[in-house]
């Protein structure tokens, strides 16, 4: 399994190189490590026009309203979710109800039976970091 650091090159890779969009936008939990959530965007950055600029929010959090205004006012072609499964779930079935359409994509710990069963159809579409990518 990748680290977080090679997870948000190869996210970034497939972001702006292979998918070719331009703004991004993060919704990240507050770090539980200290890689997050200031290095990422300078790794999405590293393959990136314009980085990556983004919202934070607490464990537990339940109401996303703040950061998903801050999020949509920038109009992004994506959103980065960075979290566990049950606030990563919140999230997405907050973003669909405020008619937020954007590709939405999480690494490895968003993604999994938690999220699905909780987010139901906002989960359709969302995008997990390739792990079969290579890392520099």
């Amino acid at each position: 399994m990748q680290d977080d650091r090679q997870q948000y090159l190869t996210l970034a890779r497939r972001i702006y190189t292979e998918l070719g969009l331009k703004r991004v936008r993060s919704q990240v939990e507050q770090p539980i490590r200290s890689f997050w959530p200031w290095q990422i965007p300078g790794c999405l950055a590293a393959s990136g026009p314009s980085g990556c600029d983004g919202a934070v929010f607490q464990p537990g959090d339940t109401d996303y309203a703040k950061q998903l205004r801050v999020i949509r006012s920038s109009r992004p072609d994506a959103v980065l979710v960075v979290g566990d499964e049950p606030e990563a779930a919140a999230i997405l079935k907050q973003m669909r109800a405020e008619g937020m359409k954007q590709r939405v994509f999480g690494e490895f710990r968003t993604l999994g039976d938690t999220l699905v069963a909780q987010a139901g159809d906002a989960a359709e579409g969302l995008r997990p970091c390739i792990l079969t990518t290579h890392a520099h």
